[in-house]
C-alpha cells in the first residue's frame, strides 16, 4: 500500500492482505486499460472483428483465473471491514454513474473501471 494519502487509513490487520485483498485487479486494470481496449478500439470501423479480439488475446483472459480463485477470500475482508474509514474513502471515492447505474448497487463492491487507478497506486 503505497499511496500515503490512503495507506494510513487501511486497519493494521489488513497491511499484510493487499494479495488477497485486491488480487491481481492492477494486473486486469492495465490489460484492459493499456492493451485490450486498444485492439476493441482497432475495429470501430469493422466491428465483425471484435470477436477476433477476444480469440487473438485469450491466452491473456487466463488472468482472471487467478482473480476469480481469489474473489471468495477477498469478499469476505471486504465485508468484514466495510465499515473500516478506508473502505468508506475508497467506495465515496469511486462512488459514480456508469451507463446510469450507481456502482453502490454493486454490494457495496467498486467496479474495477473505477478502482482500478486507486488500486494501482498501492
Amino acid at each position: 500500500m503505497d499511496n500515503p494519502t490512503m495507506a494510513f487509513l487501511l486497519p493494521p490487520l489488513l497491511r499484510s492482505c493487499k494479495d488477497v485483498l485486491f488480487g491481481n485487479m492492477p494486473e486486469i486494470y492495465d490489460f484492459h486499460n493499456n492493451i485490450f481496449l486498444h485492439h476493441l478500439e482497432s475495429c470501430l470501423e469493422a466491428p465483425e472483428r471484435v470477436g477476433c479480439c477476444f480469440l487473438e488475446k485469450r491466452e491473456d483472459f487466463q488472468m482472471y483465473e487467478k482473480y476469480c480463485q481469489n474473489k471468495p477470500q477477498s469478499e469476505s475482508l471486504w465485508r468484514q471491514h466495510a465499515e473500516s474509514l478506508f473502505f468508506q474513502v475508497l467506495c465515496l471515492s469511486t462512488a459514480s454513474t456508469i451507463n446510469g447505474i450507481h456502482f453502490e448497487t454493486f454490494r457495496g463492491f467498486p467496479s474495477a473501471e473505477n478502482v482500478g487507478g486507486v488500486i494501482t497506486e498501492f
